[in-house]
Protein backbone atom coordinates (compact mmCIF):
# COMPACT_ATOMS: atom_id res chain seq x y z
CA UNK A 1 0.00 0.00 0.00
CA UNK A 2 0.87 3.84 -0.73
CA UNK A 3 0.20 6.79 1.35
CA UNK A 4 -1.07 9.18 -0.46
CA UNK A 5 -2.66 12.55 0.26
CA UNK A 6 -5.95 13.02 -0.51
CA UNK A 7 -7.85 16.76 -1.05
CA UNK A 8 -11.23 16.30 0.16
CA UNK A 9 -13.11 16.70 -2.93
CA UNK A 10 -12.32 14.45 -5.87
CA UNK A 11 -10.86 16.02 -8.94
CA UNK A 12 -11.71 14.16 -11.35
CA UNK A 13 -12.17 10.11 -12.25
CA UNK A 14 -8.57 9.95 -13.67
CA UNK A 15 -7.28 10.99 -10.23
CA UNK A 16 -9.76 8.53 -8.28
CA UNK A 17 -9.14 5.10 -10.07
CA UNK A 18 -5.33 6.26 -9.70
CA UNK A 19 -5.46 6.54 -6.04
CA UNK A 20 -7.15 3.18 -6.24
CA UNK A 21 -4.63 1.60 -8.56
CA UNK A 22 -1.81 2.60 -6.83
CA UNK A 23 -2.90 1.57 -3.18
CA UNK A 24 -4.36 -2.04 -4.59
CA UNK A 25 -0.06 -2.15 -6.08
CA UNK A 26 3.32 -3.24 -4.35
CA UNK A 27 4.25 -0.32 -2.12
CA UNK A 28 7.00 0.61 -5.21
CA UNK A 29 4.20 1.47 -7.19
CA UNK A 30 4.40 5.07 -7.78
CA UNK A 31 8.17 4.86 -8.01
CA UNK A 32 8.15 2.85 -10.68
CA UNK A 33 5.32 4.52 -12.53
CA UNK A 34 7.43 7.93 -12.10
CA UNK A 35 10.55 6.03 -13.54
CA UNK A 36 8.62 4.77 -16.58
CA UNK A 37 7.02 7.81 -17.67
CA UNK A 38 10.58 10.12 -16.66
CA UNK A 39 8.53 12.29 -14.16
CA UNK A 40 8.96 12.95 -10.72
CA UNK A 41 6.40 10.84 -7.83
CA UNK A 42 5.28 14.62 -6.90
CA UNK A 43 3.72 14.85 -10.33
CA UNK A 44 1.62 12.16 -9.82
CA UNK A 45 0.81 13.12 -6.60
CA UNK A 46 -0.10 16.54 -8.53
CA UNK A 47 -2.49 14.41 -10.94
CA UNK A 48 -4.26 13.43 -7.51
CA UNK A 49 -4.66 16.50 -5.90
CA UNK A 50 -6.27 17.82 -8.78
CA UNK A 51 -3.71 20.75 -9.46
CA UNK A 52 -2.50 19.71 -12.52
CA UNK A 53 -4.19 16.67 -15.44
CA UNK A 54 -1.30 14.34 -17.91
CA UNK A 55 -0.73 15.34 -21.28
CA UNK A 56 -2.24 13.49 -24.07
CA UNK A 57 0.54 11.08 -24.61
CA UNK A 58 1.04 10.67 -20.82
CA UNK A 59 -2.28 9.63 -19.78
CA UNK A 60 -1.85 7.26 -22.82
CA UNK A 61 1.24 5.97 -20.79
CA UNK A 62 -0.85 5.90 -17.52
CA UNK A 63 -3.17 3.79 -19.12
CA UNK A 64 -0.73 1.31 -20.91
CA UNK A 65 1.21 0.97 -17.61
CA UNK A 66 -1.87 0.10 -15.21
CA UNK A 67 -3.25 -2.08 -17.76
CA UNK A 68 -6.41 -0.09 -18.69
CA UNK A 69 -7.28 1.00 -15.29
CA UNK A 70 -7.05 4.31 -15.54
CA UNK A 71 -7.51 5.32 -19.47
CA UNK A 72 -7.14 8.91 -21.21
CA UNK A 73 -10.59 9.82 -21.02
CA UNK A 74 -11.15 9.32 -16.97
CA UNK A 75 -8.58 12.87 -16.32
CA UNK A 76 -10.97 14.70 -17.83
CA UNK A 77 -14.49 13.11 -16.57
CA UNK A 78 -16.39 14.11 -13.27
CA UNK A 79 -15.80 11.51 -10.51
CA UNK A 80 -18.34 8.62 -10.60
CA UNK A 81 -18.08 8.61 -6.71
CA UNK A 82 -16.13 9.27 -4.25
CA UNK A 83 -12.47 7.91 -2.77
CA UNK A 84 -13.63 5.46 -0.29
CA UNK A 85 -16.03 3.59 -3.27
CA UNK A 86 -13.73 1.01 -5.19
CA UNK A 87 -13.96 2.37 -8.79
CA UNK A 88 -16.28 -0.37 -11.19
CA UNK A 89 -14.12 -2.56 -13.11
CA UNK A 90 -13.77 -2.62 -16.62
CA UNK A 91 -14.26 -5.40 -19.34
CA UNK A 92 -13.04 -5.14 -22.61
CA UNK A 93 -13.55 -7.23 -25.80
CA UNK A 94 -10.95 -8.15 -28.07
CA UNK A 95 -11.54 -7.36 -31.70
CA UNK A 96 -12.26 -10.16 -34.40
Amino acid sequence: MNLLRLPARVPNEGARRLAWWLCEQPRDAMKRLASTLRIEPTTIERWISGDIEPGAEVSYAVSLFTQHAVVTSDWRSPPESGWFDRPAPRTYRKAA
